[in-house]
């Protein structure tokens, strides 16, 4: 394995590379999560831990991601806010701040037991629904249950052939007009560029929209801003 700390692909040149190279042999795609695991044990369970230091985003992103969910009301057929799901939920950060404002019942999924339990002593009311304890290449969401599935920042952490699945999984939770919505960090121009320090991995664009979602078998039908 050929990872190290800080920013840059080391020897990679795609990303089939990487999963190659750090996949491959006995516990290589545990320890590939485990980064991860680890580095999110390590943040704070405040707003300012979970947005990397920089609280002052918050706000920024939830505009952007309610005007979004908005043009979802115009498309034919409109978008319904009955149910949603919140995968990879933190503290409640985007449930509490934008998915409880718009639907009736929210469902949030969360791999690290402390963010998860910081999020529901923080979120009450009768359209908070379940809170699961799950990392997202093991969770399997109920069928034909959601209106939308919430992904933002969590793809990143997944392997191609995970996030596949995991993205089957989620169409497979939805209801027959339901949508999946991703939100991501993306490269526009150049390469893809891996964060070993949580084994995150900022994909390309092209990456998203031709291979992932067309292999998983989802349509994209609007892009985030």
């Amino acid at each position: 394995m050929a990872g190290g700390a800080g920013e840059g692909n080391g020897p990679y040149k795609t990303l089939a590379d990487v999963w190659a190279g750090e996949l491959s042999g006995e516990g290589g795609r545990e320890a590939w999560y485990a980064k991860a695991t680890e580095y999110w044990q390590a943040q704070e369970a405040t707003l300012s831990g979970i947005l990397g230091g920089f609280p002052e985003t918050n706000e920024p992103d939830l505009r952007g991601s309610r005007r979004f969910l908005e043009t979802l009301r115009r498309k034919v057929p409109p978008l319904r806010f009955g149910s949603a799901l919140d995968c990879g939920a933190g503290t409640g950060r985007v449930a509490a701040g934008l998915l409880l404002d718009l639907f009736e019942r929210v469902d949030l999924v969360e791999q690290d037991e402390r963010l998860l339990a910081a999020a529901q002593r923080e979120l009450q009311g009768p359209r908070v629904g379940r809170f699961t304890a799950s990392s997202m290449q093991q969770f399997e969401p109920e069928e034909d249950m959601y209106d939308m599935v919430w992904l933002q920042w969590v793809l990143m952490y997944l392997p191609d052939d995970d996030l596949l699945k995991f993205l089957r999984r989620c169409t497979l939770g939805l209801t027959d007009t339901g949508v999946i919505c991703i939100k991501e960090n993306v490269v526009l121009e150049g390469n893809f560029t891996i964060d070993w320090d949580d084994n995150s991995v900022a994909r390309l664009d092209a990456q998203y929209k031709v291979s992932t979602l067309s292999k998983s078998r989802s349509s994209p039908i609007g892009h985030l801003s």
